[in-house]
Order: C-alpha cells, then structure tokens, then sequence
C-alpha cells in the first residue's frame, strides 16, 4: 500500500489569531480541496488529524498504479492548494502551505478500535516512515517528498531530486527521500 501524510506548516500560530469560526471554515476548505484531489486519483481518505490528513492508494482495491497516484495525488494537491490559497487571500485570511510524504509498503489494515468506536485503518512501519518522511518536508525545504521505494516506483514518469539522507525518529539508518518537483513524460 502507498500511504500518503499531508499538514499545513506553521498552521499553529494561526489557530490562535483567526478565531474559531474562521479557523473551522478555513480547515473545511482545506480539506475538501485536499480530499478531492486524492480520490481524483484513486485514493482513499482515511483520517483528518488536527490540520494533518491521511490517505491511503491501494488499499481498497488492488492498485499496481498506487505510487503513481499516490504522487499525482501530490501534484495535484499543490495545485489545489494554489487555487484555494487565492480564494483565502481575497478573503483576507493568509495563504497556507503544506508538506506531503509518501511511503510504500507492508501494513496492517482493518478495522481497529472497542465498543464505542471502530474505524478501517492501517498500521505498521510502513505508516510510521511516511509520517516521518512528511516531517522531513520542514528540514528539506519542499512540500512534497517521497521515499525511495515510491521514487523507484514512478521510475521516469516524474522529475523528483535526490535529497541527503536524513535521520528520523525510530529508525537506525537515515532516510533517503526524492522532493517531487512536476509529473514529466511517460
């Protein structure tokens, strides 16, 4: 499965000075924006977490395309961004930005939880490195990152620079991640 990690940067000092009306309303748009783009590309939502999402590719149907979509999910989510960022502006509300990491491999999925509540989804290390590779979107200086396993999976379908190898929190070796610039030639 591709496991996709998305959170506004420096979302938090906001929270504090627009208000809650306008926080919630500005969050809604946030992820509908986001959200469509990521079944546009045969995603799945599977959970908001504060102003964070994630999304799976692969996992409810067999998807030997997961990675591919899972970086036109990307793509496709920058250009969202741009869009609904404009909308904000001539509002007079401040233009958001992100960082997306993507991940693929083994997980644990199903429906996990007790009595009161239960929801589908995932686990494992598989989700664990994604969310660090979304982490390392803040220390690269880009929004959008994949791992080299995803990388590898685009082959030449998509321009994305090699980044230094980074240390992440749970992991004994660094991290190698591709910061996914545009879509190119198939």
């Amino acid at each position: 499965m591709t496991v996709l990690f998305a959170d506004l940067k420096g979302f938090t000092p906001l929270d504090g000075s627009l208000g809650l009306d306008r926080v919630v309303d500005l969050l809604n748009g946030w992820f509908r924006e986001m959200s469509a783009a990521i079944v546009a590309h045969n995603g799945h939502m599977a959970k908001f977490l504060g102003d964070g999402l994630m999304a799976l590719f692969g996992a409810l149907d067999r998807n030997p395309w997961q990675a591919r979509d899972g970086a036109e999910a990307a793509l496709a989510m920058r250009e969202a961004l741009a869009r609904y960022n404009w909308t904000l502006v001539v509002r007079g509300l401040p233009a958001l930005s992100f960082g997306v990491g993507l991940h693929r491999g083994p997980v644990i999925a199903g429906v996990i939880g007790g009595d009161a509540w239960m929801e589908y989804t995932v686990v494992g290390d598989t989700v664990h490195v994604a969310s660090r590779i979304q982490g390392l979107t803040r220390m690269h200086h880009t929004d959008t990152l994949v791992s080299e396993v995803v990388r590898s999976a685009l082959g030449d379908r998509h321009l994305a620079r090699a980044l230094l190898a980074a240390p992440v929190r749970g992991k004994a070796e660094p991290i190698r991640t591709y910061a996914v610039e545009r879509a190119g030639a198939s």
